[in-house]
């Protein structure tokens, strides 16, 4: 048995490089307040990534072990891709602001306030001095309710095992830091008009990734779903 499952991989690093705005609005933010405090902004913002990753990864083996345990037979398996691949859609879909438009207000604003709370309770952990310190404000980070996030984990559910998990959330975290480094180096400034295209681009690769882990998930599991 392999592995690497380079085709869980492969769509894990588009997600993270096409859902670019989305973690620019989730985690652009804490970047920011590191550099903010100057000396040594780098390093504080490095091991805040690492945090993040490191909890994405932790979450990806946990996900891949589950889907590891619930997939014994083909059906199974196949079933896991499908419902990675609809996440992954119905994210796309809601980057594109349909889905805003289905779900009640009411619910929509309970889930806004309940992201805000724990929003606020990272950002607390954030004026902590020291390596730990950055390190837990990163792991804390990346336990935040995201819907990206979440689409990334039915990749990591449906990647085999628990060490593919781990690698496709690791890929998808580390997917994410050339776009969160330069938002932090940059300060926000990018025009509004661009926002609203990567915006429009990265509902898109979402929606392809969507496809293809759908597709996959129709395909014979010794063709798309194994990694022996």
């Amino acid at each position: 048995m392999t592995f690497v499952p380079w085709p869980s991989l492969a769509l894990a690093a588009t997600l993270g490089v096409g859902s670019t705005l989305h973690c620019i609005g989730m985690c652009g933010g804490f970047s920011l307040m590191l550099t903010a405090r100057g000396g040594h902004a780098w390093r504080r913002l490095l091991r805040f990534h690492l945090g993040r990753v490191a909890t994405y990864s932790f979450l990806g083996s946990l996900a891949g072990s589950a889907g590891q345990r619930a997939a014994q037979s083909e059906s199974a398996q196949r079933a896991l891709a499908l419902l990675a691949g609809g996440v992954m859609l119905a994210l796309a879909l809601h980057q594109f602001g349909v889905i805003s438009r289905l779900v009640p207000a009411r619910l929509a604003e309970v889930f806004r306030r309940a992201t805000h709370r724990a929003a606020a309770g990272v950002r607390a952990l954030a004026h902590g001095d020291g390596a730990v310190a950055q390190l837990l404000f990163g792991a804390a980070n990346g336990l935040l309710p995201c819907g990206v996030t979440a689409a990334a984990l039915g990749l990591a559910a449906a990647s085999g095992s628990g060490l593919a998990g781990a690698a496709a959330m690791a890929t998808f975290g580390a997917a994410t830091l050339p776009a969160l480094l330069l938002f932090a180096r940059l300060g926000g400034r990018l025009a509004l008009p661009w926002r609203a295209r990567i915006g429009w681009l990265g509902a898109l690769v979402t929606l392809l990734v969507g496809g293809i882990t759908m597709w996959r998930g129709l395909q014979p599991v010794s063709n798309c779903c194994s990694h022996g």
